[in-house]
């Protein structure tokens, strides 16, 4: 198992809420979305198990075809804290079409 850069021993805070959108819940097999306890945004991503590997990179760096906000504040630092409530947000890009 590799160990991401961003990834820290883990620390609780509490509840944090992540809301995971449905083309990405294959990845993951939860539900719409998911209450963690994670100290920064990078242990959030983390705790989604194979889901984070849609969400970050092999060198632990946000995939830029994907958005994160937490309490509807973009954010693309994986070292930002988390505060008890926060929610965050997964929004990727979608293209395509005619």
């Amino acid at each position: 198992m590799t160990v991401l850069p961003w990834r820290r021993a883990a620390c609780r805070v509490g509840n944090v809420r992540v809301l995971v959108p449905a083309s990405l819940r294959q990845y993951w097999g939860g539900g719409a979305q998911a209450s963690v306890d994670a100290r920064t945004l990078g242990d959030a991503i983390a705790a989604l198990g194979p889901l984070a590997t849609r969400i970050v990179d092999d060198a632990g760096r946000l995939r830029q075809h994907v958005n994160l906000f937490v309490n509807e504040e973009q954010a693309r630092d994986l070292a930002r804290p988390l505060a008890e409530g926060d929610i965050i947000h997964i929004l990727p890009a979608v293209s395509g079409g005619s």
